[in-house]
C-alpha cells in the first residue's frame, strides 16, 4: 500500500458519483477520462494536486481535486444542476478512502462557461474541492 492518498481518494470520489443515483439520472456517466464519443451531459474527474501535510504526530495530505461536467442542452441550467447534484455527493461527505481516512472534503468553487466544438456550443462546468487524508 502506498503512502500517497491520491489514487484511492480518486476511486472513493468515483465511486461515490458514480453511485449517486440522482446524479446518474441526470448524466450518462462519469469517467476519469471521457471517450470523445461519450453522449453528453457527462461528468469527468480531472487534474489534482497532494501536497503534504504532516504533523509530528501524523501523516497527512491535502489534495485538491477538479471535476468537470459537460452539457450540450441549451442554456446553462442543466450545467448548473449537475454541479449542484455533485456539490450534494461531495462536500462534507465521509469517503471512505483504503488506507487513510478523510478528515474533511469541502467546496472551494465553480464556474461554468460556453465552449464552442465543432460547430455546437458546450457548457462546461467546473469545480474543484480541497480533502485532507490522514493515513492509518
Amino acid at each position: 500500500m502506498t503512502g500517497l492518498a491520491n489514487n484511492p481518494l480518486q476511486k472513493a470520489i468515483y465511486d461515490a458519483l458514480a453511485g449517486d443515483a440522482p446524479l446518474i439520472a441526470k448524466v450518462t456517466g462519469v469517467y476519469d477520462e471521457a471517450d470523445e464519443k461519450a453522449p453528453l451531459p457527462i461528468v469527468v474527474i480531472g487534474d489534482g494536486t497532494t501536497v503534504d501535510n504532516s504533523t509530528k504526530t501524523e501523516d497527512g495530505q491535502t489534495h485538491t481535486i477538479t471535476i468537470h461536467a459537460w452539457s450540450s442542452a441549451h442554456g446553462r441550467m442543466e450545467v448548473k444542476d449537475i454541479m449542484g447534484l455533485i456539490y450534494d455527493v461531495l462536500h462534507n461527505s465521509s469517503l471512505t478512502v483504503t488506507g487513510h481516512s478523510v478528515v474533511l472534503i469541502r467546496f472551494e468553487f465553480s464556474e461554468d462557461f460556453r465552449e464552442l466544438e465543432d460547430e455546437r456550443t458546450i457548457n462546461h462546468g467546473v469545480m474543484r474541492f480541497r480533502a485532507i487524508t490522514e493515513k492509518i
